[in-house]
C-alpha cells in the first residue's frame, strides 16, 4: 500500500488539488514564477495547509514527480507480461486520467529530471522484460 492510500481522504483530495493546480499553472509559466499564494488561491486552500504538506513549490513538484514515477513503475511491473496492445491501453488510460499532471512534466515548463527518470525507467523495463540482461547482451 502506497503513501497516497494510507492518508486521510481529505489529505489526498487536498494534495490532488494542489498537484492539479500546479500542473495548470505550469502550462502558463515556469515554476520559478509560481508562488505558494497564487497556487493556494487557485485551489482555494489556506497557505498553512500547503505548508503542512510541502516545504515549497519545488517540494510539491518533486513529490508529485515521485508519485507519478511510482505509479508508472507499478503499471510496468503489473503489466509487463501482457500483450503490447493491452499494455499500452493501460498506460494511455493512466496518462488520460492524469493528463494535466503528465502535461506538467512533458510541457515547455517541465523539468528534465522527469524525462531522465522516465527514460531510465523505460530502459530498465525493456531490458528486464526482453531478457537482454540475462543473455549477456546488455
Amino acid at each position: 500500500m502506497d503513501i497516497e492510500q494510507k492518508e486521510d481522504r481529505r489529505v489526498r483530495k487536498t494534495k490532488k488539488a494542489l498537484r492539479e493546480g500546479l500542473a495548470e499553472l505550469l502550462t502558463q509559466k515556469s515554476i520559478q514564477k509560481i508562488t505558494v499564494r497564487e497556487l493556494t488561491d487557485k485551489v482555494d486552500i489556506h497557505r498553512s495547509t500547503f505548508y503542512a504538506n510541502y516545504e515549497d513549490i519545488y517540494d510539491l513538484y518533486k513529490q508529485t514527480e515521485d508519485v507519478v514515477v511510482a505509479e508508472i513503475i507499478e503499471i510496468f511491473t503489473a503489466n509487463y507480461t501482457t500483450d503490447t496492445k493491452t499494455f499500452f491501453e493501460i498506460l494511455f488510460k493512466y496518462i488520460l486520467e492524469n493528463r494535466q499532471i503528465c502535461k506538467m512534466y512533458v510541457g515547455k515548463n517541465g523539468s528534465p529530471s522527469f524525462h531522465n527518470r522516465l527514460t531510465d525507467l523505460l530502459k530498465k523495463a525493456y531490458i528486464e522484460s526482453s531478457g537482454l540482461f540475462e543473455r549477456g547482451i546488455w
